[in-house]
């Protein structure tokens, strides 16, 4: 008797936890507060994916070329591009003032790529071919 009268309680145990476990569920994805956490994330995703500097590494017979995909927001900023071996190191600051005060934002991100092969920082030339790419390119060294 006090065996079946102890899984009744944990069945009612369970089913309380169910039932309330739904009503914050429902509550959290039927309420307002639902579309401010959506919206909250979405800023949070674009801000996220807007100040990403995306990379792609091609070759040709002559050259390793690394174009690299520039946030709007850093485009207008410093760019400071290192080599040391096999390692590409950019790194990216942009200052904004605000005339109505002295307050200033200064936003910067840094970025390591592993390159395929060594290459000479001295044979490094740079070109702006759009607005938000910059390409680096390093001329292959004869083996």
């Amino acid at each position: 008797m006090s065996q079946d009268k102890n899984e009744n309680s944990q069945k009612d145990v369970q089913k309380l936890g169910n039932y309330l476990s739904k009503a914050v569920e429902d509550f959290f994805y039927s309420s307002p507060f639902h579309e401010l956490l959506n919206g909250f994330q979405n800023i949070v995703s674009n801000q996220l994916n807007n100040a990403m500097a995306s990379t792609e590494i091609r070759e040709d017979e002559t050259f390793l070329y690394v174009d690299v995909h520039v946030p709007d927001s850093f485009v207008n900023g410093e760019i400071l591009v290192e080599v040391k071996s096999r390692y590409l190191h950019l790194s990216m600051r942009e200052t904004v003032k605000h005339s109505e005060s002295n307050y200033q934002k200064i936003s910067s991100m840094a970025k390591s790529i592993l390159l395929p092969y060594p290459v000479i920082q001295e044979s490094m030339s740079t070109s702006w071919p759009n607005q938000n790419t910059m390409v680096i390119s390093f001329e292959k060294t004869k083996a």
